[in-house]
């Protein structure tokens, strides 16, 4: 997500995930992004890796394009993340 004043945008929330997804997903934003607290349109908060600016891509994320051409690629990576922090080779907090 792009940091954008009375910006918007659509998404997913996940609740309830485990201290090793959160660093498995820690890892993969990295120093990059930003983990923030949002305001969701249903007026609660969740937290959401933004990226604070500078070259974004014009056109808005597509999750079935995500899912068609990226996410087996994301998947293993999460994985070969997870080993990695299991075998103490990266560090997961920031």
């Amino acid at each position: 997500m792009v940091d954008a004043l009375g910006g918007s945008a659509a998404g997913l929330l996940l609740t309830d995930l485990s201290s090793e997804a959160w660093r498995i997903l820690d890892a993969f934003e990295d120093d990059r992004y930003e983990l923030r607290q949002v305001t969701l349109s249903t007026g609660d908060h969740g937290w959401a890796y933004t990226w604070p600016g500078g070259d974004a891509l014009a056109q808005d994320w597509d999750a079935e394009e995500f899912r068609t051409r990226h996410l087996d690629a994301y998947a293993a990576r999460c994985v070969q993340i997870s080993v990695e922090l299991a075998a103490g080779l990266r560090g997961g907090a920031r």
